[in-house]
């Protein structure tokens, strides 16, 4: 879907490691910063299976381990939950 706006470098869906079950959340690493802006654009607010995305730029982690929203990823990055 992320690739309707521009080349995806990776894509990732958080899942709890006993279960393998995604946790509903992952993390879409595009190869332009300016495709992670329209990504943002375009997903965020689309609905999936009865579910709407909220897409953004990931938050880096604090110190403390806590991030308050998303673990860290490597900019231009879109976060898909």
């Amino acid at each position: 879907m992320f690739a309707e706006v521009g080349e995806v470098e990776d894509a990732v869906i958080i899942s709890y490691k006993d279960t393998g079950r995604s946790k509903g959340f992952g993390f879409v690493t595009m190869k332009e910063e300016a495709a992670a802006d329209e990504a943002i654009k375009k997903f965020n607010g689309f609905e999936i299976e009865g579910r709407a995305l909220i897409v953004d730029k990931a938050r880096p982690m604090r110190e403390d381990g806590e991030s308050g929203e998303a673990p860290a990823a490597e900019a231009p990055a879109a976060k898909a939950e």
